[in-house]
Parts: structure tokens; C-alpha cells; sequence
């Protein structure tokens, strides 16, 4: 799970940085709108992987197994 939220960390940043390249960039009204939403979809994402790993690491402290067999979608 911790290499897959990596994973999550790496993927969002790079889709921040290029959505902020993008609206430096003379683009319409509309587009900028797309990659503003974009960036705060993306970030919402981000924090919820955050999330995710919180719980896990709670849940070790009280010996509760949220193994990465409870998960079957992998990130590729």
C-alpha cells in the first residue's frame, strides 16, 4: 500500500505541475476552468491516499490488519 500511495503522490504531482503549465499557457476560459478543476479532482485524490495510509498506520497501532490483500485494484 505504501508503494502504491507513492505511486498516487508521484502521478498527482506531475499532473499538478503540467495543469499549472497549462494555464500559464493563453488557453480559453474554458480550458483554464478544466485545468483549475483538474487540479483540485487531483488534489482531492492526493489527499484521500493520504487518508488511506492513515487509517493503515492507526490500525497497525492497535494491531488491526489492513493488509494489501483487502485491496484487489492495484495502481499500475
Amino acid at each position: 500500500l505504501r508503494t502504491d500511495e507513492d505511486k498516487v503522490d508521484k502521478l498527482c504531482a506531475g499532473i499538478i505541475e503540467y495543469a499549472i503549465k497549462i494555464t500559464s499557457m493563453q488557453i480559453s476560459k474554458s480550458e483554464h476552468e478544466y485545468a483549475t478543476r483538474l487540479v483540485q479532482v487531483v488534489s482531492d485524490i492526493e489527499r484521500i491516499s493520504d487518508h488511506m495510509m492513515n487509517i493503515m498506520e492507526e490500525g497497525q497501532l492497535h494491531n488491526i490488519c489492513l493488509c494489501d490483500e483487502l485491496f484487489d485494484t492495484k495502481i499500475a
